[in-house]
């Protein structure tokens, strides 16, 4: 398992926490390692002198065998082509360096005891088989190593009177930083936040470069973990600008394996325009939006600019502030900007759990809560549709768990879902445009496709998805059951005349009331011509609300609700047209009926679109930004180009099952 680079200066004990953590080793093992080291100093720096080597080496943590010692192994880094006049003292240095480490393993060997876990060894290199071996090593390490690329520093202002903004008080800034990180937040995480901006992948090329189209040129990079949560709704919003604003000009092509070709102007501008737009929808208030303008982490100087006069003043502190987004401090002012811009206050309101901080704790991760308050503007702790109470929804002292609202922008997804380990509302998986910010266990990516019509769904899809929303209003745990007692309170809510009395002897399922049941009650209402009985003495065929026979004036009773036959159907549709057959030639005359039928048409998805996944993450040598595309069709088929994950296509297939 890989471990971040450590000063000299660093405690061996922070060095086998961090192995800890990065390793996933069980809590008994971590007892084991902490204590049973071997080594007699507390600094990493004595101790890698002891074992002859540099300060830049990297440590592989061995776990094969949980019953077994745990070995601390160092793993040589690729040494520089040595010129021929430097060959000799290499040389003498290098058998210095075998004799030392031979020495040392013999003393270290002296010294363990049997309750030591922890072994710390250095290897020699003097058998050929050895050195095959150890280059071998040394490859694979380097392809996981740390991505050495950093985002440059922000240039903080010598006088600051010329700062556009003010300071922002120190109590201000413990108190946000209180609510961001919480009180237990790792200093390692912590600096990964310290070290991303929002910048873009490079590839040497400039915009009059044919060669250009080689590298994924509209998508932010990321060189930690950590602020994926941030990136990756500030590069579907971008997204949304370069895919579907024609007045941008980007080049795209839908289907190729680069769909999305933007200069360096365009796709900076689409990064002005998305950040807009999240910190609009964000703001408690559009006429008082907060904007860092300088910020410095150790000396805790923030200097903000209150927006007043809206859009245009709001664009131009940004456009003026491009140097500290694309700084290492970009990620941290723009995540503070937005935060007090919707207040704290307000954020502490939405979410469900007061104490826990917007940043986890745990590993440096985003809490739903900051990935939903970039995507919504509201900072609230769930993804199902709109609130639900846990109780009695009349009752003010009943918990309400708070979740998304209709007519989103932008729209979300997790692969948890396919595991069955959360539930998305069809208010995020159904986004005004088709683009998705995509959770997992561990990162945020961002998933779009250049067709606007997959963002459409039929007006039949949007009665039913409301109808379940409102009976998911009663049904906290989804699990498809209401108490009888809701189904007025229901009724209610879907604005309808009927009354649960009406309808209840339709329900044969006692106290509760099943959805599979309700729907096709529903169904029945919504089309009543279309439902009847058979009188049971004469046969004749009833409305759906008639409680006595037209003909026999026998009652109701036991007959069963049906619906009619299709010959039924066509019969009284025969006679309808006849008797309207003047009103139908007209309407043909005029194109009515086709118009009617186009617009069914375009309000359907397409039967067979591409998508693409943008990952931005290069946190190793190994891995790079990548972008994978997927051809998807309306049954359900899917095809990977550059990946065959199972997990992702079950991500699609949640959407579009």
């Amino acid at each position: 398992h890989e471990v971040n680079a450590m000063d000299g200066n660093t405690k061996l004990q922070d060095l086998l926490v961090t192995i800890q953590r990065k390793s996933g080793i069980p809590p008994a093992r971590q007892q084991i390692m902490s204590d049973s080291c071997n080594i007699d100093t507390q600094r990493v720096e004595s101790t890698l002198a002891q074992l002859h080597l540099p300060l830049h080496c990297h440590l592989l943590v061995l776990d094969a065998n949980p019953d077994a010692a745990l070995e601390l192994l160092p793993s040589p880094t690729q040494k520089p082509v040595a010129s021929p006049a430097d060959a000799d003292n290499n040389n003498t240095n290098d058998n210095n360096a075998n004799s030392s480490n031979d020495n040392n393993n013999n003393t270290s060997n002296n010294s363990n005891d049997d309750d030591n876990d922890v072994v710390m060894q250095s290897h020699s290199t003097d058998d050929n088989k050895e050195e095959k071996e150890s280059k071998q090593e040394s490859m694979a390490v380097e392809d996981s190593t740390e991505y050495k690329y950093e985002f440059p520093a922000f240039v903080f202002p010598d006088d600051e009177s010329k700062i556009d903004g003010e300071l922002i008080a120190a109590h201000d800034i413990d108190e946000l930083f209180l609510v961001l990180f919480g009180v237990n937040a790792h200093p390692p995480d912590v600096d990964r936040w310290y070290a991303q901006g929002l910048d873009f992948t490079h590839d040497g090329h400039d915009d009059n470069s044919a060669q250009h189209n080689n590298d994924i040129r509209f998508g932010l990079l990321q060189i930690h973990g950590g602020p994926c949560g941030i990136m990756a709704p500030v590069q579907a919003y971008m997204m949304k600008e370069m895919l579907f604003d024609a007045s941008l000009g980007v080049i795209l092509d839908d289907g190729a394996e680069m769909p999305v070709l933007p200069t360096n102007e365009q796709r900076s501008e689409a990064l002005i325009r998305a950040i807009m737009r999240i910190l609009i929808k964000a703001a408690s208030d559009e006429t008082y939006i907060t904007w860092i303008v300088a910020a410095e982490r150790h000396s805790r100087r923030y200097f903000r600019k209150i927006i007043r006069k809206g859009e245009t003043e709001l664009r131009a502190a940004i456009a003026a502030s491009m140097d500290l987004l694309q700084s290492r401090i970009g990620v941290i002012s723009f995540v503070l900007s937005v935060v007090l811009s919707r207040s704290l206050p307000v954020i502490l309101e939405e979410m469900d759990d007061k104490q826990q901080s917007l940043i986890l704790p745990e590993f440096g991760h985003c809490s739903q809560e900051l990935a939903n308050l970039m995507i919504t503007g509201r900072c609230v702790t769930n993804i199902h549709d709109g609130d639900k109470a846990l109780g009695d929804p009349t009752d003010p002292d009943t918990f309400i768990l708070k979740g998304i609202g209709p007519n989103q922008e932008i729209g979300f997804l997790t692969t948890l879902e396919p595991m069955r380990l959360a539930k998305v509302g069809d208010h995020y998986k159904c986004p005004q445009f088709p683009i998705w910010v995509v959770g997992s266990s561990s990162h945020y990516t961002t998933l779009f496709t250049l067709n606007l019509n997959v963002a459409k769904i039929t007006e039949f899809d949007k009665k039913s998805q409301e109808l379940r929303r409102q009976f998911n209003v009663f049904d906290v745990e989804e699990s498809g059951i209401i108490k009888s007692t809701d189904l007025q309170a229901l009724l209610n809510n879907l604005k309808s005349d009927v009354k649960a009395y009406q309808i209840s002897q339709h329900f044969h399922t006692g106290e509760v009331i099943l959805w599979g049941d309700f729907e096709r009650i529903w169904k029945m209402l919504e089309n009543q011509e279309m439902y009847g009985w058979h009188c049971l003495k004469c046969t004749l065929w009833n409305k759906m609300e008639a409680t006595i026979c037209e003909v026999c004036a026998s009652l109701k009773g036991d007959a069963i609700i049906e619906e009619k036959t299709k010959s039924q159907q066509d019969m009284e549709k025969s006679l309808k047209n006849n008797n309207n057959n003047n009103i139908n030639k007209g309407d043909n005359a005029d194109g009515g009926g086709d118009k009617n039928e186009a617009n069914e048409v375009e309000t359907k998805p397409p039967s067979k679109f591409f998508m693409y996944l943008y990952n931005g993450l290069k946190a190793t040598k190994k891995d790079r930004p990548q972008i994978t595309k997927l051809s998807v069709w309306a049954d359900g088929e899917l095809q990977a180009f550059h990946s065959e994950s199972e997990e992702l296509q079950a991500l699609i297939r949640c959407k579009f099952p």
